[in-house]
């Protein structure tokens, strides 16, 4: 199967033609990710797919969708982002991010089957949002 085949773009080669799309796991802590994203993306190198793409990732603290969420907005966040790289570059495998800005839809609850929340303000432990629109989201569209 052409699925199997490497791939050669640029000065990079793949492995084969499998990749894993970036996923969210609303796990980070302080922007930081933790060990559950080490063990997430080091299944899938494990796995031995070619390309992973490291989940949606917040460029400013602001821009978050969730407290969940990772980030790049600190150096101090670099250290734990190598470990993962390191990682999946030691089976083989490319990796990548996902930059992402929420937006109007920033200062979100971490998603779960019991809370859908939109938005919290600030007394529920929200942040300030920033976005190219002052129409708040209502978590509809």
């Amino acid at each position: 199967s052409a699925h199997f085949n490497g791939y050669c773009f640029t000065s990079s080669v793949l492995n084969n033609r499998m990749g894993v799309p970036p996923m969210v796991l609303f796990e980070g802590k302080d922007g930081k990710p933790q060990d559950v994203h080490l063990v997430q993306y080091g299944k899938y190198a494990l796995a031995a797919y070619s390309f992973i793409i490291f989940e949606a990732t917040s460029i400013e603290e602001r821009g978050r969708i969730s407290k969940g969420d990772c980030g790049i907005w600190k150096d101090e966040f670099i250290p734990d982002l190598q470990r993962i790289v390191n990682f999946v570059h030691s089976q083989g495998s490319k990796i990548g991010i996902q930059l992402a800005h929420a937006g109007r839809k920033a200062s979100g609850a971490i998603p779960t089957l019991t809370c859908r929340k939109a938005y919290l303000n600030i007394e529920e432990g929200g942040w300030e949002i920033v976005a190219p629109s002052d129409i708040p989201y209502e978590g509809n569209d």
